[in-house]
């Protein structure tokens, strides 16, 4: 945040991640999955501005979350 040209300081992110997964064999077949969600205080993102040297700018949520899905088949 060297290049910060602003008096407001960025909080610390928070993260609790949550993650449910599987890895079944069968025969030939492999499956993984797994199911997640990510659970953020103070998640720090782009604004879409950039500063006066071309960095972008970053700003403070909240609260946000990511979760999703994901699988593998193998076989």
């Amino acid at each position: 945040f060297t290049d910060n040209r602003t008096r407001v300081k960025p909080r610390p992110e928070r993260l609790m991640d949550h993650e449910f997964g599987v890895d079944f064999l069968m025969g030939k077949f492999h499956y993984i999955g797994n199911l997640y969600y990510m659970d953020y205080t103070d998640q720090l993102i782009m604004t879409g501005a950039v500063n006066d040297v071309g960095s972008a700018i970053r700003t403070n949520v909240a609260s946000s979350y990511r979760a999703g899905i994901e699988n593998v088949l193998k076989g």
